[in-house]
């Protein structure tokens, strides 16, 4: 039996040099956007004050120039981010109660 199979995946030898740096450029760009992001939220949430103008959103589209889904996308990234360090943040302290509670057993049992 023959399959059929697609890919949507580019390999950087097969494209001309001039996309592959441009992929490269909206990439690296995107990355930016999005750490900048990340550390804004993070400095709002830690001092309470914003260090942006109105909505996190049009900040990130205006300092980056990218049009309205990279800017959602780099934003919602963040958040996702931050959902999931709060996430991780409450299963490591449930970790480290247990940890805590183990030795202090071997230590009741020693003494």
């Amino acid at each position: 039996m023959k399959k059929c199979y697609f890919s949507n995946r580019i390999y950087k030898h097969t494209i001309p040099h001039d996309l592959n740096q441009e992929l490269f450029h909206s990439l690296r760009l995107y990355n930016r956007a999005m750490r900048t992001a990340y550390a804004w939220q993070t400095k709002h949430l830690r001092k309470g004050n914003k260090p942006y103008e109105g909505s996190l959103h049009v900040a990130i589209k205006q300092r980056f120039q990218l049009d309205d889904y990279y800017a959602n996308s780099a934003v919602q990234q963040a958040n996702a981010l931050h959902t999931s360090q709060k996430e991780l943040q409450a299963l490591y302290v449930k970790q480290i109660d247990s940890v805590v509670q183990s030795i202090q057993k071997k230590l009741k049992n020693v003494s």
